[in-house]
């Protein structure tokens, strides 16, 4: 059994690293400091997410390896940062675009009609497509993002860097029911 020293500290590493609130504003004016912008908006503003990352537990398990975004028909799609735009076409029927970046990340967009077309180099915030409205589930923009070969990450951690603190062992007893 775990103790509540421990699950206390767990819970605030957790806590700590955990992007802000969808919406809740970064910056109004610059890029955040990862240099990455919200796909819906072309700003470091944080989207609504209408489905969030849910990674599977097992390497090709069931889950859901990015964000669904809230986005109207036809509205503008955003590359998230600077690179050069690797896929155009359509992945299981879905219209897609993918972006890989400098760092060797790849952001993936979805359903999206193209502005772009393959090995384009792209900015943060230049539109490259627009969201289409037939062949998809759901209303919106499917992001993903991949940090390797099949390695998915949580595409909001892009847009906000982590602030990781630490709390002095007697500031946690001090803490109700600790």
């Amino acid at each position: 059994m775990i103790s509540h020293r421990i699950l206390a500290v767990l819970m605030l590493l957790v806590l700590s690293v955990a992007p802000p609130a969808a919406g809740a504003p970064i910056s109004s004016t610059a890029p955040t400091s990862t240099g990455y912008v919200s796909p819906t908006t072309g700003t470091p503003l944080l989207p609504t997410v209408t489905r969030p990352y849910a990674p599977p537990s097992r390497r090709m398990g069931i889950g859901h390896r990015g964000v669904d975004l809230l986005a109207t028909p036809d509205s503008l799609v955003f590359a998230a940062g600077d690179g050069t735009v690797t896929f155009v076409g359509p992945v299981a029927l879905i219209p897609t675009i993918s972006v890989t970046h400098r760092d060797g990340i790849k952001t993936t967009y979805q359903p999206v009609q193209p502005l772009v077309v393959l090995h384009q180099s792209v900015k943060a915030g230049q539109p490259i497509g627009t969201v289409d409205s037939e062949l998809t589930t759901h209303m919106g923009l499917h992001w993903g993002a991949l940090t390797g070969k099949k390695r998915y990450m949580n595409p909001l951690h892009l847009l906000v860097t982590p602030q990781i603190r630490l709390v002095a062992q007697s500031r946690l007893r001090s803490r109700k029911g600790l």
